[in-house]
């Protein structure tokens, strides 16, 4: 998986995303420096220093989350980078990914699923479900870190588009059901 060296790669994601064409400007003149220079940091804190998940893994994480949050531009954005599509697919995950057990990777799918469209309902059971697939804190803490980025990047996103007076780009959710609850499921 190669990486462009670029230190600018978030920025030239929300870029990517929002322009109509090469000439347009940029979408860095609607972000302030600080709200650039905390995208740029988190965007290299995931994805450009060596973690206990693999990139393909990373970044097919990342994709599941923009699916969940309607963001086919940033889904299609992770997908180039290398996303392993036996991730993003509707199938469940029956073998090891990249060296990663399927017990681990199918529990960090559903961790996304979970933290992507109901976080307020994460119990305790989550986490030790997490455990039990052999995820270690270290690693729960870098996906959780994953989906509260990627959120960000969406709302960027979102909020450039909107400043400009364009659609939101829009996906379609994924085809597979999440295991997420209801708040009756979650306090039983």
């Amino acid at each position: 998986m190669s990486r462009i060296n670029s230190a600018l790669e978030a920025d030239q994601i929300l870029d990517a995303i929002l322009r109509d064409s090469p000439d347009e400007q940029g979408s860095l003149a609607d972000l302030t420096p600080e709200v650039l220079a905390g995208t740029r940091a988190a965007y290299d804190a995931l994805y450009r220093r060596e973690q206990p998940v693999p990139l393909p893994v990373l970044h097919a994480l990342a994709a599941v989350v923009a699916d969940w949050q309607g963001s086919g531009p940033l889904a299609d954005w992770h997908r180039a980078k290398g996303a392993d599509p036996r991730i993003t697919a509707a199938d469940p995950i029956r073998s090891e990914v990249h060296g990663l057990s399927a017990a681990t990777v199918q529990a960090l799918r559903d961790h996304v699923d979970g933290l992507s469209l109901s976080p307020a309902l994460t119990t305790a059971r989550d986490h030790e479900g997490l455990a039990a697939a052999g995820v270690g804190v270290p690693v729960v803490v870098l996906v959780s870190r994953l989906v509260a980025f990627e959120t960000h990047l969406q709302r960027l996103v979102t909020d450039v588009a909107a400043r400009r007076g364009k659609p939101v780009p829009a996906a379609d959710a994924p085809t597979r059901p999440s295991l997420t609850r209801t708040p009756i499921d979650a306090a039983a």
